[in-house]
């Protein structure tokens, strides 16, 4: 999926959750300056929503392990 597709989807799937248009429209304007953990989260968000992606964020996409509140903060911010 291209950025732009992400960026896309990702303004729809925020709009559907209750957003207007012009904020989703701004959260999801700058995923081309995402690194790829952020990159792996928007595309979780985009096709399966908020609980999925916040489910995700806690989990080390390198060996599966919870990861504490701190932890996530770091890799995410």
């Amino acid at each position: 999926m291209s950025t732009t597709q992400l960026q896309s989807k990702l303004q729809k799937q925020l709009v559907h959750e209750g957003l207007s248009n012009d904020d989703a429209k701004c959260l999801s304007s700058n995923v081309h300056c995402m690194d790829t953990n952020n990159v792996k989260i928007a595309k979780v968000w985009a096709e399966h929503g908020v609980e999925k992606a916040v489910q995700q964020m806690f989990v080390d996409p390198d060996n599966g392990h919870r990861l504490s509140y701190a932890e996530m903060r770091c890799r995410y911010g």
